[in-house]
């Protein structure tokens, strides 16, 4: 997959292992805060993130896995989304299963798909 997985995005953003990332968000820390703390601005990191999904749900189009009205509908709500998960302190991701893929799961569609 050309797009990787939106876990790795954020932790080659950010300079952390896949660990020491994990052991951040379950002490508490939001995306945003822990960016902060690594002089990453947020902006950048959600734009990345974005940038990642937009090329998921692009090659998933192609491949036919999803039409490209329900692309349409995943990209819309796609920033607020992201914003809302980059806030969130409560330990988890919520960018796909275990932070990767993007949403999808097999040829289905998790989260950001109405």
């Amino acid at each position: 997959n050309g797009a990787g997985s939106i876990f790795d995005v954020i932790t080659e953003k950010l300079g952390l292992t896949r660990e020491q990332l994990q052991e951040e968000r379950h002490s508490g820390k939001s995306l945003a805060e822990i960016a902060g703390e690594n002089d990453v601005d947020t902006d950048e990191l959600k734009n990345e993130i974005i940038e990642a999904k937009k090329q998921f749900i692009e090659e998933k189009v192609a491949e036919g896995v999803i039409d490209s009205e329900r692309a349409e509908r995943m990209l819309e709500r796609m920033e607020e989304r992201i914003q809302s998960r980059l806030e969130n302190d409560e330990g988890q991701f919520g960018f796909g299963k275990q932070g990767n893929k993007g949403g999808f799961q097999g040829q289905g569609c998790s989260g950001d798909c109405e």
